[in-house]
């Protein structure tokens, strides 16, 4: 395993313990540990990309079936460039 991929997977583990409450009450996870490393996953993606609090970013998440493959939505304003 190369340093980034650890670095990856001791972020995911890290997300996991610590989102443990909301990823089992908010996103209905389970103890399925694949779908909780699915999830970590895109957590951690979302909280790269966009910058929102834990809460956002929760709220954000819309992985599951029947969704088109649509696994993260997020919106923002639109930035006026001038």
């Amino acid at each position: 395993m190369s340093l980034a991929t650890q670095i990856i997977d001791q972020r995911l583990s890290g997300s996991i313990a610590e989102q443990q409450d909301a990823f089992t009450h908010e996103l209905r996870v389970g103890n399925n540990h694949g779908r909780r490393r699915s999830v970590a996953f895109l957590f951690r993606v979302a909280r790269t990309l966009f910058d929102p609090t834990d809460e956002e970013t929760l709220d954000s998440i819309v992985d599951g079936g029947n969704d088109f493959g649509v696994d993260v939505l997020w919106l923002s304003r639109p930035i006026k460039v001038n």
